[in-house]
């Protein structure tokens, strides 16, 4: 998967890229492969698995010290994702265009290009933290038009660099999985918009890292939502809707004998509240 999206990037008609690998601690060879591709590509290794948000954050440090200059824009891609030729050249356009702000395109599922994956989205202080509008929507009419929102989805976001500037970098604690929704909702924050660009294209396959244990999804989304309210205050009034769809949750998951499940959800809230997480390696 990585080098597929390493291709598209290298194919990509945008003229001024530099390309970054972030090497999470693979054992693999994937990385290797991956920069192998072109003697352009810089990889960056670190000592364990740190997550999504610490790879991101590496990768913007490590170009601080570049003595080439600042970059005017960072494209956070997930290693799952291949983006149309022109993808880039159409976001960094939009960004010229309107000014500092979180640029994501139309993410398409990889396994039928005439489908979303989702468009954009809104935190909603549910169980589950946010909801996307367009999931597995069909291609066309409402979904190509460009726009502000909320959120969109993390797996391709192009961010001007006076975005970091203002909020900062992403929030390391939250490991993987609404990592992106807290970084966008500072961005929102802050006065600096999020758009929804559908003229550029990408396809995303999606899930390889929680495919062979669907609970370690269940598990991350409940702690980082808990940890996501507690960091920004949500009062009583967001606490009270979070623990009645939360109650609602557990309540259909027992009905179902989904009991592995009810678990994980479990876990998942009480080490938001304690603000721990159990070690990657152990989350099945």
């Amino acid at each position: 998967m990585l080098s597929r999206t390493v291709r598209a990037l290298l194919a990509a008609d945008y003229p001024n890229l530099t390309i970054l690998l972030v090497d999470n601690a693979s054992t693999d060879g994937s990385a290797e492969r991956a920069a192998a591709l072109h003697p352009d590509i810089r990889l960056l290794r670190l000592d364990r698995n740190r997550g999504f948000a610490a790879g991101v954050n590496a990768a913007v440090r490590a170009t601080e010290a570049d003595p080439s200059g600042q970059p005017d824009y960072f494209l956070i891609l997930n290693n799952d994702v291949a983006l149309d030729r022109d993808a880039l050249s159409v976001l960094v356009t939009e960004a010229q265009r309107r000014g500092p702000g979180v640029f994501g395109p139309k993410i398409l599922r990889a396994t039928d290009g005439n489908r979303l994956e989702a468009a954009w989205g809104r935190v909603t202080w549910s169980h589950v933290l946010a909801a996307f509008e367009g999931k597995d929507a069909e291609d066309g009419g409402g979904w190509n038009r460009l726009r502000r929102v909320p959120l969109v989805l993390g797996s391709v976001l192009l961010i001007s660099r006076e975005v970091f500037e203002a909020v900062g970098i992403f929030d390391e604690r939250f490991f993987m999985y609404h990592e992106e929704v807290d970084f966008l909702y500072r961005v929102g924050k802050a006065g600096l918009p999020v758009y929804f660009c559908p003229a550029a294209r990408a396809f995303h396959h999606g899930g390889y890292s929680t495919r062979s244990q669907p609970l370690k999804k269940v598990y991350w989304i409940r702690r980082n939502t808990v940890l996501f309210l507690r960091k920004h205050e949500a009062g009583p009034v967001r606490w009270s809707f979070f623990a009645l769809s939360l109650a609602l949750s557990l309540l259909f998951n027992l009905a179902a004998l989904r009991f592995g499940r009810v678990r994980a959800i479990s876990e998942g809230v009480r080490d938001g509240v304690s603000g721990r997480a159990l070690p990657e390696e152990s989350r099945g």
